[in-house]
Parts: structure tokens; sequence; C-alpha cells
């Protein structure tokens, strides 16, 4: 691995002050040398240059070599004023100083195989964030064979994020080899549904919005559902031998879980069939099964969308809690009406705006989930949101000041779309009558 920062967090972070910041880094880290069969793997302690950090702590990192197969390779390991470590699958590296280099050479004196991909923190060792240089191929090898599951759901995640932002760019969708590196997994008699689920997930706007400096989170958004949809494309032949199978799978967490995910692929990709199983599953008495196939068809541009939520409210509309899922995917809807829809909502006989949860089912859903219509270029989601916080912080300015959180992420964004929001905060911050919500506000402006 060339660069790797680990910003860690959780138990390191309640040391010293503050978290760590570590770097696997250097010239000809993560290196082959052809003929000698050595890799090289740097690792840097990056802590001396973020101020303020406070304490440098060790930390033990679980790394292996894997073939171009994906096996993982025995290896030696040479560290840094040690004796070298007998030979095996899996090394642990300890970092306790700025800087230190491993070399791992093959067992018994041979040579290492010529195209080799380091499988670090493996079992998520730490609680990091890595920021390396493996290249798309290096990525995909680690996807389709690793023996770590935490390494190989990662590995999926970066190839799909890295294919959303291309998307975002300007580029066409290329999945061919994510698709292949999913069809790894999914054949995999030895994974788990859940695993496989995960696996299939992609990453969500706010992962992709933290990878793009600026943010565009609509086109962040049309992306995501791009790739979704040309991945159902190209996984449709495992889709289409998926839902025969759904007493089977609906049988377990794991299977209703893989279930769900490859409706919501069926659907993005425009396909009649799965619109219409995603339509049926919403009777379901399973509620992982109905709210999935919901789930699924908010964003589809159907009659089938409007159908299966007036059957989801016909059927749970005296039960309070479940209309709050309702609640949610009606404002979470791209192809739906947007804030128009919302007002409609807070009529309905079922909404009492004095209740947080109906509040944030509502308003909460449509920030978070409703990405085209709450950044609308013109303002006016943010423009709609102000003007509803002002009216929130009359009767609750605690929930006030939590849901003007979304509002207040400036800096993610380009100066267009800023402007906007800063428009959307001063009219907020003229209107507030409480210290909370006020606060929030003059912190953001």
């Amino acid at each position: 691995v060339g660069r790797v920062r680990a910003d860690a967090v959780g138990g390191l972070a309640d040391r010293g002050g503050g978290p760590a910041v570590w770097r696997v880094a250097g010239g000809g880290a993560g290196t082959s040398v052809p003929g000698l069969g050595v890799v090289y793997l740097g690792l840097g302690d990056a802590a001396a240059a973020v101020p303020d950090r406070g304490r440098r702590w060790a930390v033990g990192d679980p790394g292996a070599v894997c073939g171009a197969d994906g096996a993982a390779v025995s290896t030696r390991i040479d560290t840094p004023g040690d004796a070298a470590v007998d030979a095996q699958a899996e090394h642990v590296l300890l970092v306790d100083e700025e800087s230190a280099t491993f070399t791992f050479t093959a067992a018994g004196g041979g040579a290492l195989p010529a195209d080799v991909t380091p499988s670090l923190l493996r079992g998520f060792s730490a609680p990091v964030e890595l920021d390396d240089d493996l290249e798309a191929g290096e990525r995909l090898r680690l996807m389709a064979h690793d023996s770590d599951l935490f390494n190989r759901w990662d590995a999926a995640q970066m190839l799909g994020r890295d294919a959303i932002l291309a998307v975002a760019g300007g580029a066409a969708p290329a999945v061919d080899d994510l698709a292949w590196g999913f069809r790894q997994i999914l054949d995999n008699a030895t994974l788990l549904d859940d695993f496989k689920a995960g696996s299939l997930r992609l990453p969500g706007l706010p992962v992709l919005e933290a990878a793009s400096h600026p943010a565009d989170p609509v086109a962040l958004f049309h992306a995501r559902r791009a790739v979704i949809g040309a991945l159902g494309k190209a996984l449709s032949d495992e889709i289409a031998a998926a839902t025969p199978r759904r007493a089977v799978l609906a049988a377990s967490a794991g299977g209703r879980a893989l279930l769900v995910q490859f409706v919501e692929l069926g659907v993005a990709a425009g396909d009649s069939d799965c619109v219409a199983f995603a339509e049926s599953m919403v009777a379901d008495s399973n509620m992982t099964m109905s709210q999935g196939g919901l789930k699924a068809l908010i964003h589809c541009n159907d009659e089938a969308r409007t159908r299966a939520l007036a059957a989801f409210h016909d059927r749970w509309q005296d039960n309070a809690l479940v209309m709050e899922k309702w609640f949610q995917m009606e404002s979470m809807s791209s192809a739906g009406d947007g804030i128009g829809r919302l007002d409609a909502l807070m009529q309905h006989p079922g909404f009492d705006p004095k209740n947080p949860n109906k509040i944030r089912a509502i308003l909460g859903a449509f920030m978070v989930g409703n990405t085209p219509h709450f950044h609308a270029a013109d303002g006016s989601g943010y423009d709609y949101i102000a003007r509803q916080l002002v009216a929130i912080d009359k009767r609750n300015p605690q929930v006030a000041a939590r849901m003007a959180l979304p509002l207040t992420r400036l800096d993610a964004y380009g100066p267009d779309r800023q402007a906007s929001m800063r428009a959307a905060l001063g009219y907020v911050q003229r209107g507030a009558e409480s210290n909370d919500l006020r606060e929030v506000v003059d912190k953001a402006l």
C-alpha cells in the first residue's frame, strides 16, 4: 500500500486529547521488486503533522499478502530493529514510531508471486479510516477473494464509490468489473446472505459527499441511481434466479435482506418484473419485506409507486408507529411532488405537529432522503425547511435546533449552493425565538 491515512475514533479518540492520525506512506511502499520476491510496506504516524492531536499511540495492524488468485501467501516479515518473524499467512504490524518499513519475503527463501496485494486492517482491527492508493484491479481482487470479510466488503464499497463518482463527473456507468466482483460473492456458498446483501448495498450520499470537494449532492444522487440501475442490468440473471426463491429467502433475516437488495437493483434498472415484484412485496406479512418493496419503488416514476404507497397507507393507517414509516417513504420519494407533497402530509389526520417523531418522519426524512428536492438548485428546498424551522421553534426549540443541522453543512458544497443555504439560515436567524435554534444558526453563519 502506498499512502494510507487512518483517522482514529472511538477509544483512541478518548485518549490524549484527540484522535490520532495514522498514515501508511513512503516511497516504494507496497512495492514488489522483480527477481527478488520482496515486498516493502512503509507505515508512518502522521500525528506529528496535525496540531493539537495529543499523544501518539502504537497501532497494531493485522496484515496479509494476497496472490493474484486472492489466496493468502505465507510470508516472513522483517520488522524494524527486530528479528524476522516466522512465515505465516497473517502478521500484526506494530507502528510505535513516526515511520516504519516492513519487508515481506516468501517462506523458505523463495520468491513471492510477482503480482501481490496487501490486505490491511483485517477484521477492522482498529477504529480507523484508511486512505490508500490501491488500484481498481487490486481492490477487485480483494473484493472477489479476500478471506477477511471486512476487507472484502470495504473493497466493494470503494469500487462502488469510485464508479458513482465517475458518473457524477460525466462518465457513462461502467460496472462490468464491479458486477463480476459481486458475482464472486453471490456464487460463494460459504458466505452468509446478510453479508451478500451488505456488499450489494452501495455507499450512501454522506460517504459520496465526503469524497467530493465540493460536493454536488444532486449529481451524486442521480449518479448513484444510475450505477444501481446499471448493476441491476448486469446482474439481471442473478436477480431473475432469486425472485422465484422468495419463500426460501424470506425464511431468514439475511435472505430477506438479500432479496430486498436484488429487487432494488432490478427496479432501478427498469425491469418491469421487478417493479411488479416490489409492489407485491408491500402486502407481505413481514415488515422487512413490506418496507423493502416500498423503499425499492419510492424513486421509481411508475404508477406502481403510487399504488404501493396507497396500499401501505390503507393497511396501516390505524397504527401510528407504522404510519411514521409511510410518512418517511412519502417524504423521501424523489418521484413525488416534493414540497407540495410535504404540505399535504402535514395536513394528514395521522400527523401531529407537536410530536417530534412525526415531524422528523416528514421533514427529517425529506432532508436526508429526498436529495433532488431538498438540494434543488433554486434553493426552494432550503427556504421551505427554514420556514418550517421557525414555526417548530415556537413549539419545540430542541427539535428545531437538531433539525437545522443539515442546513449548516455549508463547507461541503459549492459557492452557489452555499449562498442559498446562507440565505435560508439568515431567515431562520431573524425568526428564531429560542437560544437553542439561534445558537446552531449563529455558529453556522
